[in-house]
């Protein structure tokens, strides 16, 4: 009979025998021992739920513990940094296939885990390329070895490998994955101190930040909407041929992630400016972050502009912009207040004309069109 994966199975005139000393897969004390008279019944509705997957994961940083130590097979799982290709190899006469592939944790561990024979030839590259970057890799009954001083992973018979699986500790790993670093707490009730901070973070001086009110009436993103930034530094990866994510600054293998860049036109009553629009600032004027738009709402073209984003054309709102040199970009974004005064008038924040900004640049930066 053959099994199908997934379904659940009457088994019926089996023999139970003591388990293996040695390269035990599952720590049980004994296993099955089928035969000729083995029954196996498909039960098409089970009402009690069987976990699809089953692991025992060690820690990277504890497998050490596990070197040469074969009773019990080891489970490893990880974020896929670096697969370089297959390796097509002659050994003992006999042609085999070996692919490697370099994982690490939320902590910074690594490890090289290899695959030989079958276990190689079905892991599928390209797969990996197209997943969304952090891809998760699940690798269960492996062998623990240390080699020219390095603890690595290799594979038996019995190891299987899994992509992004549905359970827990993958959902948690990918969560800590795309957690923000920890940015320092601005007091709430400073705000002037606040914009200060902002502005000096991102290396503005007062006279190099003005606010206006105004609407985006053009989105320019003749590359895209986003691109795949370390998750480090905000710079755009690159990927090698072995689909390595390559940073300009902190070298590779590194995590990859949505962020938004675009050039966005700004327009009031006395003219136009063309301002870049990315990171934060974005995510906090939309509502969501790119990654969100990409890897949970399908938004994975680059040359389309999500619904989320479009709405918000042609919609008046405070600007605070930053200016280096012929450079604009966009360092928060608010609404206007809308609170009244005396005169039954709408309060708006001090804010001035593109006209005005553009002349006290003394002709410098972006010109506008008025």
């Amino acid at each position: 009979m053959r099994f199908v994966e997934s379904f659940v199975y009457e088994i019926s005139n089996f023999r139970c025998i003591e388990n293996q000393r040695k390269s035990v897969v599952v720590p049980h004390q004994v296993q099955l021992l089928f035969s000729d008279n083995t029954q196996f019944r498909l039960i098409p509705e089970y009402a009690h739920p069987i976990p699809y997957y089953w692991f025992q994961f060690i820690e990277l940083d504890n497998l050490q513990s596990r070197v040469d130590d074969d009773t019990f097979l080891t489970d490893v799982i990880g974020v896929v940094a670096h697969v370089p290709p297959a390796e097509y190899l002659e050994i003992r006469g006999k042609q085999t296939t070996k692919q490697c592939i370099v994982i690490h944790d939320s902590r910074g561990n690594n490890v090289r885990v290899t695959l030989w024979d079958s276990v190689a030839y079905e892991f599928d590259i390209g797969v990996v390329a197209m997943l969304p970057p952090p891809v998760i890799a699940a690798f269960s009954s492996t062998r623990v070895r240390r080699l020219c001083g390095h603890t690595e992973v290799y594979s038996t018979s019995d190891t299987a490998v899994f992509l992004n699986p549905g359970i827990t500790v993958a959902y948690d790993l990918r969560a800590r994955i795309l957690s923000p670093v920890n940015v320092a707490q601005t007091d709430t009730n400073s705000v002037d101190n606040a914009v200060i901070e902002v502005d000096n973070m991102h290396g503005y001086t007062a006279q190099d930040v003005f606010v206006i009110g105004a609407m985006i009436t053009e989105i320019q993103f003749g590359s895209g909407w986003y691109y795949i930034s370390c998750a480090k530094c905000s710079r755009k990866l690159k990927f090698s041929e072995s689909y390595l994510m390559c940073c300009p600054r902190h070298g590779s293998p590194r995590i990859g992630i949505p962020m938004y860049k675009m050039k966005i036109s700004l327009e009031d009553s006395t003219g136009t400016i063309d301002v870049g629009f990315s990171g934060k600032p974005a995510e906090d004027f939309f509502g969501v972050t790119a990654r969100e738009l990409v890897d949970e709402q399908g938004y994975n073209d680059a040359s389309v502009l999500p619904d989320t984003i479009t709405d918000k054309m042609f919609q008046r709102y405070v600007w605070r912009i930053g200016r280096r040199g012929s450079e604009m970009s966009v360092l928060s974004v608010s609404v206007l207040c809308d609170q009244k005064n005396n005169s039954g008038c709408f309060i708006e924040p001090d804010v001035t004309s593109i006209e005005k900004a553009m002349n006290s640049a003394g002709g410098a930066g972006n010109s506008a069109n008025i």
